[in-house]
């Protein structure tokens, strides 16, 4: 699918304020890395193009023992349940990687430049809270 111009131009401004260059680089999927929080941004497919999906890197559980990786995917699983809307963020775990990830699913056409941004220093601000909380670490790994 052929990227929108709404699309396009979120991921132009994006780039222009994080000083990336190249955004067409990102336009079919656009990976990035801010203060050890690793996203990923695209647009939906056909059936969704006003979707813009933001993907957030929680944290391995590959190193975690058997008891805490079960009691976190239960945590994140339950989460899910109480979580309402449209719009509300879901909690995933991608087993290819071992990594809980956060999606949120916002309309293209809603957004602006500076919600985006908000969104994503939240979750920079919300990412080392969870981690140590849940993972019993600030990073990632």
């Amino acid at each position: 699918m052929m990227a929108t111009e709404k699309y396009c131009t979120l991921i132009d401004q994006l780039c222009e304020q994080l000083g990336i260059e190249n955004p067409e680089s990102m336009y079919e999927t656009c990976n990035l890395e801010i203060s050890d929080v690793g996203f990923t941004l695209s647009q939906g497919d056909e059936e969704d193009e006003d979707g813009l999906y933001v993907y957030c890197d929680l944290g391995s559980l590959t190193e975690l023992p058997t008891a805490i990786y079960a009691q976190v995917v239960i945590n994140v699983l339950e989460a899910n349940l109480y979580m309402k809307g449209d719009n509300a963020p879901r909690f995933g775990f991608n087993s290819e990687t071992g990594r809980v990830v956060m999606m949120h699913r916002l309309q293209l056409q809603e957004l602006t430049i500076d919600g985006l941004s908000e969104l994503l220093t939240n979750l920079i601000d919300y990412v080392p809270q969870w981690r140590a909380e849940t993972l019993g670490t600030s990073t990632g790994n």
